[in-house]
């Protein structure tokens, strides 16, 4: 849904689109120093040119965007959605990238810190995880991240009737979609299961369709070589034993069970850790060997802060969130009250550079996409108070390019939502923050005493999926463990401490659909209020309040 609202907006005059620039404030006579253009640096550079800072940033690789624009292949990223967001925010004219610029040789961190009033280290995690076996240093192993680079960039195709790869994440599936498209057959290893496998789920079904092959519960022992070249992988098969440390059942080698996978590309894609070693004594580091830094995202050393993948090797989203919270601590340490930004405005406009709410004749307002025109086939779905509580819930797939056309071509595989889709797949929407029972189930399944009960009716053209028509909650057999208040995704059923629901509310514990819909009026939480509006005059159905109502 996210993408459909970035794929309309691209289609809009360029006047009515988002822009950074129109958020800055004036300049304060700041500067700042960020090492690495990856997302987690573009971020911190972006909130800090916001607030007034000027910034340069030190990037040794020749594009920005790190391992987004270096390894993620156009299949799944196109390069011009990563190139819009990085052009947004060089529109600011607040931000310098130097390319192939490393710092330590070209610039020392010295010179940064004595040029810049904070300098904020966003490196990355740069070095992959070996495999440790006999015959790694065969001169056709390549490591995943490296070799994905190296394609992305026309340097080295490494052509191969066969790549294998040892190794379960997305990079694996990104190594083997891109070996079939360079015309090799692909093959992963992985030691466990499919269902422990790390890659997402998609990720690993678009490869199997595709025509990857994917050997479970195998774990590598030594690359096979010939001279200074690698034949084949010698494998041994598992079986998973107890459970280790992540969770997951430790994959235990079953006894003369080795075999060989013949190949003439092998590649290890085990993941990246971070690489520290190019800093000095000075900062102190954690037992991984990255930065370690305080609550604020500071290092050991003045002025110099670390973020996203130099502290913690972890997801793109969680890097971004890592940026924006040093850019924030900055901010405080500097004495300088952020813009606290509303991109996507639920009222129907920009709020002013300063927080505050436009007048009605200032207002800018947001075009939003049209509705679609078609006829809802079901229109019992889109109830909001009768949503289906299978697991089912009518997930709206995404239009793709055929396996066999699309493992034959570099374009992106996902076409994106239509405008009717989008509506479509808004309406599985469980309304997570409405307070307001949805009739899921979930608490269904959650409570152990089968205290609550639910009453379904069969879809009209579908007898195996259903929906609630009427709830059912015996009070005399709760145990009041809490359970259902903890599964509830909308939080509407919550009790207090001493569960006086069962004393005051025991004869009016049956929830039709009716008083699903009964529109209660929540107010903001204070200290010593509870409230009471429980009921509605002009329905004589509903129960009448108690005095300290504490289920809902």
């Amino acid at each position: 849904i996210k993408r459909f609202y970035d794929d309309f907006e691209q289609e809009l005059p360029p006047a009515d689109r988002y822009y950074y620039s129109k958020e800055m404030r004036p300049l304060i006579g700041k500067k700042a120093a960020v090492i690495g253009a990856g997302p987690c640096g573009l971020q911190v550079a972006l909130e800090l040119a916001i607030e007034g800072f000027t910034i340069t940033i030190y990037e040794r690789k020749p594009v920005p965007m790190g391992y987004v624009g270096l390894t993620i292949p156009r299949f799944r990223l196109a390069d011009d959605v990563w190139h819009r967001e990085v052009s947004a925010v060089m529109e600011t004219g607040r931000v310098e990238v130097q390319y192939n610029t490393t710092v330590g040789k070209d610039v020392t961190l010295d010179d940064l810190r004595k040029n810049n009033d904070v300098v904020v280290i966003a490196a990355g995690a740069t070095r992959p995880i070996k495999l440790g076996i006999p015959g790694e240093d065969a001169e056709n192993v390549a490591e995943g991240e490296p070799w994905l680079e190296a394609v992305k960039l026309g340097r080295e195709h490494l052509p191969c009737k066969r790549v294998v790869i040892v190794g379960g994440g997305s990079t694996s599936t990104d190594c083997a979609r891109t070996g079939l498209r360079l015309g090799a057959e692909a093959v992963i290893t992985y030691r466990r299961t499919r269902a422990e496998m790390p890659a997402s789920p998609l990720e690993v079904e678009d490869a199997l369709e595709e025509g990857v092959v994917i050997e479970y519960l195998v774990s590598p022992l030594e690359i096979v070589k010939e001279g200074n070249r690698g034949t084949g992988l010698r494998c041994v098969r598992n079986k998973l034993g107890p459970r280790d440390k992540s969770g997951r059942r430790s994959p235990v080698p079953i006894p003369g069970s080795e075999f060989v996978i013949e190949g003439d590309l092998f590649m290890t894609s085990l993941g990246r850790v971070g690489d520290m070693d190019w800093l000095g004594a000075d900062f102190k580091k954690n037992r991984s060997g990255l930065l370690a830094v305080n609550e604020n995202n500071e290092t050991s050393v003045a002025n110099v802060y670390a973020c996203g993948d130099s502290v913690s090797v972890s997801t793109i989203i969680a890097c971004i969130a890592d940026a924006k919270k040093t850019a924030y601590a900055i901010f405080k340490k500097f004495g300088i009250d952020p813009i606290l930004k509303d991109l996507y405005a639920t009222g129907g406009y920009v709020p002013n550079v300063d927080g505050t709410i436009p007048s009605e004749s200032q207002r800018r307002k947001v075009k939003t996409p049209a509705p679609g025109h078609f006829v809802e086939e079901h229109p019992w779905r889109g109830l909001p108070y009768d949503k289906p509580f299978t697991n089912h819930l009518w997930k709206t797939p995404m239009q793709m390019q055929d396996p066999e056309t699309r493992a034959r071509n570099w374009d992106e595989s996902e076409y994106g939502f239509t405008t009717e889709q989008v509506l479509q797949e808004g309406r599985r929407c469980l309304s997570c923050d409405s307070e307001m029972c949805i009739a899921c189930g979930i608490c269904v399944d959650a409570c152990p005493d089968a205290v609550i009960f639910l009453r379904s009716e069969p879809a009209p053209d579908k007898e195996d999926i259903v929906h609630a028509s009427l709830y059912s909650i015996d009070m005399n057999l709760c145990c009041y463990c809490g359970l259902c208040t903890e599964a509830c995704p909308t939080k509407s059923l919550t009790m207090t401490g001493d569960y006086e629901f069962s004393v005051y509310n025991k004869g009016n514990n049956l929830l039709t659909m009716d008083r699903l819909k009964i529109g209660l009026d929540r107010k903001p939480a204070q200290a010593g209020y509870v409230s009471t509006d429980y009921t509605d005059a002009s329905n004589p159905n509903l129960p009448r309040a108690s005095k300290r109502p504490t289920v809902r």
